[in-house]
């Protein structure tokens, strides 16, 4: 699934946003960063 740079935007935000409202390292949070993270910037 290729995603537009906005979209990687929106998905960064909304992953960094998760974090500091739970502040715990949860498995919906690595896969954020592990979608984030396979594609290429």
């Amino acid at each position: 699934m290729a995603l537009s740079h906005i979209e990687r935007l929106l998905l960064f935000g909304l992953g960094v946003e998760y974090q500091k409202a739970y502040s715990w390292d949860g498995p919906h949070y690595h896969s954020i960063l592990l979608v984030l993270n396979s594609e290429s910037w």
